[in-house]
């Protein structure tokens, strides 16, 4: 039981998330499930951003309890999260269920951490400003120790999504510092009852000024619009809804190759400069067997940039040798201009062998260096960040999603483009094979965005 001193509501600032009469006396266990309700509500798609924003009041209230054991404060966290990203990580089992569970385990163990690494330096401090300034400055530096593993910190950045306006602090911080900031509030808030000062009281209008003035300059900022890129090319992103079945590949090639044809052929009609095909399992080798894609652009007249799946040793099983991801790009006349092969491959226990290059490089193009981006380059974000210093002029992310294209995962594979954008300021194209395709500004704004599973071509200026 977590007891609390006698308060009338009269004592009770606007926004402390305790509403009552009399005493108060709330149990831990009621807290637990208030927080993992409102971070709950906050996930896709009712994104009530609201909800996952107040809800680390509850365990700061929990870690502030003068009465509660800090250990079983720390295990009622730990519950918490466990809860929160099994849940917002379901869709982990249509992968595999090995890596669903060391998703949830290791995730909820770092925002553990957080709170446990809270409670050890702020335990023998009386001061609400010291506390406040370790809530703050704890947070950005676990998403720092987690990008040196192969997790995303897409998993510590969801629960603060919100409006775009938000988002553009990423701009010229790391996103984390918008975490940092609504967790520094939230201690704020619920600090203030028990100390009831005016440097509490400060702490509280310094943080509400922050965020305040934080989402004007954001919303100032997409006012202004970005500027317009001096030469514009023309591109189609062509979402061609395939099945992902690798069985239905294996006895479908005739109609891929036609549909990769008749697609393309639609999409020449535009006199685009550029085609753009998703990641995906193309039945030939691009790279090494270019014959068809060779035919392709100089039956277009057009560049083609695609994205597949292909052995590491030509000819042979992947199962024996695994296999690479590449991007090849074509010339009109047939040449092959160039390509590029990932260098980080998605967290799993996979028995097939995903061979990756040694560094990233940026893509030369006619129009300039092509910041390539496939499957999971686009959730970290230093991929992004080397094509913008390698002088990309252009960010494009392939993938192939279509696995999971009945959960909420393509949605927030769709966020990440959207700050891998503002983090370099640059225009990004994400091109998927059964959706979310779309154009994305250098603000993070969608200029245009796909349906899922439906196929479709969008035309892009850029």
């Amino acid at each position: 039981m977590v007891s609390f001193p006698r308060i009338t509501k009269e004592t009770i600032p606007f926004g402390s998330f305790i509403f009552y009469n009399g005493p108060m006396r709330v149990t831990a266990i009621s807290l637990t499930l208030l927080s993992t309700a409102l971070l709950l509500l906050g996930l896709y798609p009712l994104n009530w951003f609201g909800c996952s924003w107040v809800a680390w009041a509850p365990l700061f209230l929990l870690m502030e309890s003068r009465s509660q054991k800090p250990l079983t404060s720390i295990s009622l966290i730990f519950l918490t999260f466990v809860i929160y990203y099994g849940i917002g990580n379901y869709w982990l089992l249509y992968y595999q269920l090995s890596l669903f569970l060391a998703i949830t385990v290791v995730a909820a163990a770092v925002v553990t951490l957080y709170f446990g690494l809270y409670h050890w330096l702020t335990r023998k401090s009386r001061s609400a400003s010291f506390k406040i300034l370790c809530a703050f400055a704890l947070w950005p530096l676990l998403p720092y120790l987690v990008r040196l593993t192969p997790v995303t910190t897409a998993l510590f950045e969801a629960p603060f999504y919100g409006p775009l306006e938000f988002f553009q602090i990423a701009s010229f911080i790391d996103y984390s510092f918008l975490g940092a900031l609504l967790l520094a509030f939230s201690l704020a808030v619920v600090l203030y009852p028990r100390k009831r000062g005016l440097k509490s009281a400060l702490w509280i209008m310094i943080l509400s000024a922050c965020l305040g003035g934080l989402y004007v300059w954001g919303h100032a900022r997409l006012q202004a619009g970005a500027q317009p890129s001096p030469r514009p090319i023309k591109v189609a992103l062509i979402q061609h809804n395939i099945p992902v079945s690798g069985e239905w590949r294996f006895d479908h090639p005739d109609e891929i190759r036609t549909r990769y044809q008749t697609l393309a052929l639609k999409a020449a009609a535009a006199k685009p400069d550029l085609i753009i095909f998703p990641l995906y399992d193309f039945p030939d080798d691009p790279l090494r067997k270019p014959a068809f894609f060779e035919s392709l652009a100089k039956e277009t007249g057009a560049h083609i940039l695609v994205a597949s799946h292909i052995p590491e040793v030509p000819d042979q099983s992947i199962f024996e040798h695994g296999y690479r991801n590449v991007a090849v790009l074509y010339a009109p006349d047939g040449r092959m201009l160039g390509s590029y092969q990932s260098v980080e491959k998605a967290p799993g226990f996979s028995p097939v062998t995903e061979h990756n290059a040694a560094e990233y490089k940026v893509l030369d193009s006619p129009w300039g260096k092509l910041g390539i981006l496939l499957c999971y380059e686009d959730s970290k974000p230093e991929f992004a960040r080397q094509a913008s210093r390698l002088g990309a002029r252009l960010l494009i992310a392939l993938s192939n999603p279509g696995f999971f294209s009945k959960t909420h995962m393509p949605w927030y594979h769709l966020i990440q483009d959207r700050l891998r954008a503002i983090e370099t300021k640059l225009p990004l194209l994400r091109v998927s094979s059964n959706g979310y395709s779309a154009q994305i500004d250098p603000l993070g704004r969608f200029i245009q965005k796909s349906e899922l599973e439906k196929e479709e071509i969008l035309f892009a200026k850029v």
